[in-house]
């Protein structure tokens, strides 16, 4: 009886569920097998190489936890992008180690697509261009405040991610975001004030 062919999209579908249940580190050929419904063989015949499977993996995380930064859930998108980010690491937490782990593979800084990470940013900033809650900054002082708040959400995310501390609803997230950000920009504000002639 003929192997069953399945597409190079069936295969990042596959490894895409995989990653998500179990983690990257068990998203194996065998595992992908099982999730298709299949032995191994079709798997080595439609794979290129695991990097670039990983690579596949890795967009389409990101571009996952883009609709949850992007997700209107308050008034100001500023807001929306952190809580977003801390409930993809809490809801999507595989996918959220994955792109966020020593481990990754992660592009290196400074190569020509900004990384992972930068691919995120700049999907998200495009939303930050006429923000309402930022008036008055420049699109590069609006960069500065949200990596700033990147920080610090980042932080929120890998402890709840991890378990270090218990998971927030969303409403808990929006309120610690919400105290963070106000000081952060308040400090952006005087920053201005004391540089500028």
């Amino acid at each position: 009886m003929p192997e069953v062919r399945f597409t190079k999209e069936d295969i990042v579908d596959a490894a895409f569920s995989v990653t998500r249940k179990h983690g990257w580190e068990r998203c194996t050929a065998r595992m992908i097998a099982r999730e298709l419904g299949s032995s191994t063989m079709p798997i080595y015949s439609g794979l290129s190489c695991m990097q670039k499977l990983k690579d596949a993996i890795a967009r389409r995380a990101s571009d996952l936890l883009i609709r949850y930064q992007t997700k209107e859930r308050s008034r100001w998108r500023f807001l929306d992008m952190g809580i977003g980010y801390v409930l993809f690491a809490q809801i999507e937490k595989n996918l959220f180690r994955m792109l966020y782990s020593k481990e990754s593979g992660e592009d290196e800084p400074g190569d020509e697509t900004g990384g992972r990470h930068g691919y995120v940013v700049e999907a998200v900033m495009e939303r930050l261009r006429d923000e309402s809650v930022l008036p008055g900054f420049t699109l590069e002082e609006k960069k500065d405040i949200l990596y700033k708040m990147w920080i610090f959400s980042h932080g929120l995310a890998v402890l709840s991610n991890n378990g270090v501390i218990a998971e927030m609803t969303e409403e808990e997230v929006t309120k610690l975001l919400m105290e963070t950000g106000k000081t952060v920009i308040a400090g952006k504000k005087a920053e201005k004030i004391r540089t500028e002639p």
